[in-house]
């Protein structure tokens, strides 16, 4: 252009594909692909400036953690989309609160000027959890369009107000609660507590020891010896003791729980088959009864893992064991989540030629129906059952049906816990085949179990 002998020349560019680019960009940085919520970068950005504002107006706010119970199994098998949990999430709260997704079938979510009185605000932070359980637990219609999926959520709050703690913090005891809604039952919501914390700080402390104690050596297994009911050895059963070098001996039912919980037991587990296996290899010099068999306890984490096929038999390709002398004994919890996962894996054990017991018998839920088309060689009664034989009705007439079933189904019966002759002699009488009790032997080292052993085979 020409305005008084100056040329001046001007320049457009079309940025629309850059910003649209830009929004992509911060759309993936800031929210979950899948759903559309916020993701835990964004949810971060948010709950700092509810702190931040909570410092300034003194309102409480709440962070809702929540866990989706036994929802991970059925999105992997059945393919159903997790986008219809964040929809109804997304409707149980207002637009100025934030739903976020964590990965997984973890959620969070965001609850902010809730006022400033510490009951009313924590009456409105049950009527959103509740209100959220309710719509998480209706039915789900699974991706193939046939099938109906019924799942519950468990739901941890953590309450702040102002700047007494960080946003990582909060999220901390937001989880603790959740995890408390899950040991509880599941399927509730559970309000952090100081309580609470020394738990779970309690129980982290020792998953560290442990580790260390799986590292020093500080394990061993105690053998429990099984008779017939006319008294001969027939077998034993694996117990995993913890002996630390420097402190008493911990209890099983303290320590187990936490392995449990901290994924611990799976190299825990592993560590007894191997060691289960090895003890197996050293009995072949002696002279044992041809159905001698030694019962090593698999846990329902063990059980459900994907690589618990392999880890198998891998170490039983590292020690070398013919598996013909082990059982393996499942709880009833191991097979509930899945039936048909749980016959699949039985056949392929058995097919290694290991038996399969079902512990802990009269405990749970188990029934002629659930478990008959499942490929077990045993029933175990449970040490519960057997204690009230000689003054429980209701306990003799769970302990004969058992024994009548397991005759029924061409299964052999194992009952633990018997301490009294009175015990043994009832449990002869109807049909028991096999019996683990302090009437017998206490659970002993493996040197010691050797010296029985040798008494009750009269090895020289």
């Amino acid at each position: 252009m020409m305005d008084g002998g100056t040329l001046w020349y001007g320049y457009i560019w079309d940025i629309t594909e850059r910003r649209l680019a830009e929004n992509r960009i911060r759309r993936l940085a800031l929210y979950d692909p899948l759903t559309g919520l916020a993701n835990r970068r964004m949810l971060m950005d948010r709950l700092a400036h509810a702190v931040a504002l909570s410092g300034r107006n003194k309102e409480y706010g709440a962070v809702l953690m929540l866990d989706l119970d036994n929802f991970k199994s059925v999105n992997d098998t059945k393919g159903h989309d997790i986008v219809e949990v964040g929809r109804r999430l997304a409707g149980c709260v207002r637009e100025a609160d934030t739903v976020a997704r964590l990965g997984g079938d973890e959620f969070v979510v965001l609850l902010e000027c809730l006022g400033n009185d510490e009951t009313i605000g924590n009456d409105k932070v049950m009527a959103v959890a509740e209100k959220i359980r309710s719509e998480l637990n209706r039915p789900y219609i699974l991706g193939d369009g046939r099938h109906v999926h019924h799942t519950s959520v468990s739901v941890g709050v953590a309450i702040f107000r102002g700047r007494d703690r960080d946003e990582s913090e909060i999220l901390k005891h937001a989880d603790v609660a959740m995890y408390e809604a899950k040991d509880l039952g599941r399927n509730r919501t559970c309000f952090y507590s100081k309580a609470r914390q020394v738990i779970v700080d309690t129980r982290s402390a020792m998953a560290l020891d442990m580790q260390t104690g799986l590292d020093n050596g500080e394990f061993c297994l105690y053998l429990h010896p099984q008779v017939l009911k006319i008294g001969m050895l027939c077998g034993a059963e694996a117990l995993l003791r913890w002996l630390p070098r420097d402190k008493p001996p911990v209890s099983p039912d303290s320590f187990i729980p936490v392995a449990d919980s901290t994924g611990l037991i799976l190299p825990l587990g592993e560590w007894v088959l191997k060691q289960a296996c090895t003890i197996v290899m050293d009995l072949e010099k002696y002279q044992l009864p041809e159905d001698f068999a030694l019962a090593v306890n698999i846990s329902a984490l063990q059980f459900a893992d994907e690589n618990f096929i392999k880890t198998v038999k891998r170490v039983f390709h590292e020690t070398g064991v013919t598996p013909l002398r082990l059982k393996f004994e499942l709880t009833e919890t191991s097979l509930v989540q899945d039936m048909n996962r749980a016959g699949n894996i039985m056949k392929e054990l058995g097919s290694m030629g290991l038996q399969v017991e079902l512990d802990d018998f009269g405990t749970g839920y188990s029934s002629l129906n659930s478990i008959k088309n499942l490929p077990l060689t045993a029933l175990k009664i449970d040490a519960s059952l057997i204690r009230g034989i000689e003054k429980d009705e209701s306990s003799r007439a769970i302990v004969r049906a058992a024994l009548a079933m397991a005759r029924a189904m061409s299964l052999q019966t194992i009952a633990e816990g018997v301490e009294t002759q009175s015990q043994m002699d009832y449990l002869a009488k109807e049909g028991c085949d096999m019996i683990q009790g302090y009437l017998f032997a206490k659970p002993m080292p493996y040197e010691e179990f050797i010296s029985y052993l040798g008494r009750k085979l009269k090895i020289a």
